[in-house]
């Protein structure tokens, strides 16, 4: 019997007799068959779905994830300077503009991706995109996103679980070398199916959404909707995080207030979390403030206010904040100063979905949206282009702590320094968070507008 069928057979059982069991009878014997029976689908209904998913596509090449051991890595802290400036221009071209509509994507999830077309690339196609990256080569690159991957992935209470694939066409002749470098270098599994097929689609969903932590659900259901005859391959790479505020940074609910945050298309009441002489270190530079939430696994949450005049187009086009993620301060127009702060932060959940690319090509990267012009033949035996560059991602705040999700789907067809030692931090008009773990990786990053 085929999985489907068994499938369609215990959704059946378990619509028709749990209804029934939960019905009042007049006959107990008829209520006992109906709770056994409903009892029974739903074991094996627990039984079949507990289980990881097996994809019915033929595996290439599968990655194998090293066992969790969390150790020091020394030179990441200075990768992620060289990769500043690809974080710094991505996250001010793909965020600003968002108007009144809030939006946040994943710095790190798009570099992960742009590193396995980059592998599957050559010639110009894959000069363009190590130019955007700050690589030299794509030895260094290999040997770069293998670092930052393990510099990233933590699998235990606190979770930054990366993951990514790549699905090629049934007919589609490859390189298997190089597949087999992607599973080795980027922890990327490469699988072979009819991508036109519902089947198909219904793995690569399954995928992502165990991937995601089930965050995307929703978005996820879009997921190789338009694929056909035409798509010879698609990529995908994920990101899901868990983690939960520091010891004694934690929110106490009944704290929360009911305020006014000044959201670009008027005033709106929303539920702001309180926290009241918290010791912490407070940033500024010449057009923001900032304060950072650490949290458990040593990541911290930047929420970073434009100064009074100031938009959040401003502050993402000026690049200052970075500078304070990084550490970089001039002791005059920015810096930090470890102080008591009276913090006030709306509770949000914000997702945005997106094609990012005509913001790849504004940065650089054009050759591989351009059917003429793109070179995917070290990868595969075929003529292909990148169709569009489609990301998803949600990202929710709460009194214990911070979770979140992306995908990316590829398919190939200062203010001055403060006066006092205590100091307001209210966050009640737009502002720009980031997430960056222990060595200043951002994961993820947003504009908030609109925080419910």
């Amino acid at each position: 019997m085929k999985r489907e069928d068994v499938e369609t057979a215990l959704n059946e059982i378990s619509d028709a007799h749990i209804q029934e069991a939960i019905t009042p009878k007049k006959t107990r014997k008829r209520t006992w068959i109906s709770i056994v029976a409903a009892a029974m689908a739903f074991v094996l209904v627990f039984g079949l779905f507990s289980r990881p998913m097996a994809i019915r596509a033929h595996a290439i090449s599968v990655a194998e994830y090293p066992e969790y051991k969390w150790l020091y890595r020394d030179n990441v802290r200075e990768e992620a300077k060289d990769l500043s400036d690809f974080f710094e221009k991505s996250i001010g071209t793909i965020l600003t503009g968002a108007a009144e509509e809030n939006q946040t994507y994943s710095p790190i999830n798009l570099y992960m991706a742009l590193a396995i077309v980059a592998e599957m690339a050559s010639g110009a196609s894959q000069e363009q995109i190590l130019s955007l990256l700050n690589v030299d080569n794509i030895e260094t690159l290999r040997t770069q996103t293998n670092e930052i991957w393990n510099a990233c992935y933590r699998d235990n209470n606190s979770k930054t679980v990366l993951a990514n694939s790549v699905w090629l066409d049934e007919d589609l002749s490859y390189n298997q070398a190089l597949m087999d470098t992607l599973a080795g270098n980027y922890y990327t599994s490469v699988y072979q199916a009819e991508l036109a097929d519902e089947r198909t689609a219904k793995d690569i969903c399954a995928w992502l959404n165990k991937n995601t932590g089930g965050l995307l659900e929703s978005e996820v259901q879009k997921a190789a909707s338009g694929f056909d005859e035409y798509t010879l391959f698609a990529i995908y790479s994920t990101v899901f995080y868990q983690a939960k505020w520091v010891l004694g940074a934690e929110f106490d609910a009944s704290k929360n207030t009911k305020d006014l945050f000044h959201a670009p298309g008027g005033d709106i009441r929303c539920t702001f979390m309180n926290r009241n002489r918290l010791q912490t270190e407070y940033y500024w530079a010449e057009d923001c403030s900032a304060v950072a939430l650490r949290l458990r696994d040593n990541s911290s949450m930047w929420f970073i206010l434009p100064d009074e005049g100031c938009s959040v187009d401003d502050i993402l086009t000026s690049g200052n904040y970075m500078d304070l993620i990084l550490g970089n301060y001039d002791g005059d127009t920015s810096g930090s100063k470890y102080m008591m702060v009276n913090l006030s932060i709306p509770k949000f959940d914000v997702r945005w979905s997106s094609d990012l690319k005509k913001d790849l090509m504004s940065l650089g990267v054009t050759d591989v949206f351009d059917w003429a012009e793109a070179d995917f033949s070290g990868a595969i035996d075929a003529d292909t282009y990148l169709t569009s560059v489609n990301q998803a991602t949600r990202v929710c705040i709460d009194e214990e702590g911070v979770t979140a999700a992306s995908y990316i789907e590829i398919p190939g067809a200062t203010s001055p320094a403060p006066p006092e030692e205590m100091i307001d931090f209210v966050v009640d008009r737009p502002f720009i968070f980031v997430i960056t773990n222990y060595y200043d990786l951002p994961l993820f990053a947003g504009v908030v507008n609109h925080p419910q």
